[in-house]
């Protein structure tokens, strides 16, 4: 894009040359060709001059708001076969400790959302992950990873049980759909789930 740019600001210079001083002049450069422009009459001028100040702003606007994306230096996935099936432990994050329920599930929302699924893992009791995912991390991190939590909001708390309202997007098929769900919260860790 930016030798464009380059080509389309120089075009645009030498057109404005033509349109300012009516040709019959020579371009040199170590980059391009000697170029000779021969005399031009009144009536091409206000065109050519016209024409270059365009390319000239337009190579000027296009340049200035180009922001080629930064590298990826991210390290790509680990195989399948790498990954840790064995199911993390937290080092006691702040909310994970936490008992009001409307916080844990809040924050399992949260760490879902944000990719953090160790954190969300571990707000789950031994039963739900061995119910849900039959004990096993991995098939956690499989079936969340595709999946972003938007805009979770309780609807009802009573006792330990908070219902949320949500908007699932699943990015593997691109589709939006509005959920909701109750869980049951005891000693800050979710122990059931319906919706």
């Amino acid at each position: 894009m930016t030798s464009f740019l380059q080509v389309l600001g120089i075009v645009g210079t030498i057109l404005i040359l033509v349109g300012l001083v009516g040709g019959s002049f020579t371009v040199s450069g170590s980059v391009m060709p000697r170029v000779k422009m021969p005399k031009v009459g009144n009536r091409v001028r206000f065109p050519c001059f016209s024409v270059g100040a365009l390319m000239v702003l337009t190579a000027i606007v296009f340049g200035f708001g180009y922001n080629p994306p930064p590298p990826d230096h991210s390290p790509s996935p680990a195989p399948a076969a790498a990954t840790d099936t064995t199911p993390p432990t937290s080092a006691s994050p702040a909310l994970a400790h936490a008992t009001d329920p409307w916080n844990v599930v809040s924050a399992y929302f949260s760490y879902i959302s944000t990719g953090d699924y160790t954190d969300a893992w571990n707000l789950l009791s031994p039963s739900m992950q061995s119910q849900g995912w039959g004990g096993d991390y991995s098939r956690f991190v499989s079936d969340f990873t595709p999946l972003g939590y938007h805009n979770a909001s309780k609807i009802s708390e009573s006792g330990n049980s908070v219902t949320v309202a949500y908007t699932l997007h699943n990015t593997n098929t691109g589709s939006w759909m509005p959920k909701s769900e109750t869980l049951t919260v005891n000693n800050g860790l979710i122990t059931s789930s319906t919706g």
